[in-house]
């Protein structure tokens, strides 16, 4: 999509991963993937939505927490407790995060 700003900007019309542009807000297909803050796109944000409320890690999820910035597999991790980082301990230096 371009913008009527001058010079004009280009804007994504959709969520990154999505397969198209939203028809509604309950539009599933439109949801896209699933990134988590400072993790290198290893597979572990690709989501398989079956509904607008059902979704599942396409390479499955785990409760553990990655030791370093390099996750050591595609799998999402969920963290169980605050600050709900998927990192231990938290901070990333991947694409000029948070320390």
């Amino acid at each position: 999509m371009v913008g009527p700003e001058t010079p004009a900007k280009i804007w994504l019309d959709r969520n990154l991963g999505a397969t198209q542009v939203a028809t509604s807000a309950t539009d599933w297909l439109a949801y896209g993937s699933l990134f988590q803050w400072g993790r290198a796109a290893d597979g572990h944000q690709l989501i398989n939505h079956t509904t607008a409320t059902a979704a599942t890690a396409q390479n499955s999820s785990t409760l553990t927490l990655s030791a370093s910035d390099t996750a050591p597999d595609n799998l999402f991790i969920k963290a169980p407790s605050t600050p709900f980082d998927w990192r231990s301990p938290a901070g990333h230096s991947v694409g000029g995060g948070y320390q």
